[in-house]
């Protein structure tokens, strides 16, 4: 990592995150939002914010960003939740996985499964001036290898998204430990951090995204 006056550290007990939408190296934020294209097809697409650093015991808060991106003539759609019959494009919940080691193309790798890095707390809530704006979300474990966790909403709710509609859910969270993995060469102990959700458009065409 670098400090302000371009000295170079190393701080142990300091974990950084990369990873779509988590692009932090060390303590130096890189990430930058990516700016939605036009699409001929309905599209999902999930981006994540975290804090610029996290050091094991704190608890912080991190968020998330559902976005219709749609110029197709099925453009909204609703995102999948837990007890959903009918089809989706992946999994049938919102799914977090705090922490991952080696990531292609926003998968984790067997190899890369690091859970038990963070634990993410209940509620999480949907943010004002979004589609879920004053919505709430539980977040029970999902799965046991990557240590997941789904993000549902409580009170039989969906996320309906038209065209252009976003849905930023915030969530807090406590660094547990350090990565057994790191991420990423540069300085510092980096993870990646994956977020997935499906959804079914009006015509019930069945979409993901991560």
């Amino acid at each position: 990592m670098h400090a302000a006056d371009g000295t170079r550290r190393c701080n142990t007990d300091v974990v950084g995150f990369s990873g779509r939408g988590w692009r932090v190296a060390a303590l130096v934020v890189t990430l930058a939002a990516v700016p939605a294209a036009a699409h001929a097809s309905p599209t999902l697409t999930v981006s994540t914010t975290m804090p610029t650093k996290a050091s094991v015991g704190e608890t912080l808060t991190g968020s998330f960003v559902l976005a219709n991106n749609s110029t197709s003539e099925d453009p909204s759609f609703t995102i999948c939740k837990a007890g959903d019959t009918y089809r989706c494009g992946g999994s049938e919940r919102i799914i977090l996985m705090p922490s991952c080691g080696q990531e292609v193309d926003d998968t984790c790798t067997a190899a890369g499964a690091d859970p038990d890095v963070f634990a993410i707390h209940e509620p999480a809530t949907g943010a004002a001036g979004t589609s879920c704006a004053d919505m709430t979300f539980l977040t029970p474990a999902f799965g046991g290898t990557f240590g997941e966790v789904a993000v549902d909403p409580t009170g039989g709710l969906e996320i309906r998204l038209s065209p252009g509609e976003t849905c930023r859910v915030d969530f807090t969270f406590t660094v547990l430990k350090l990565p057994t993995i790191d991420a990423r060469p540069e300085a510092g102990i980096q993870t990646a951090a994956i977020v997935s959700a499906s959804a079914r458009t009006y015509l019930n065409v069945p979409i993901s995204g991560r």
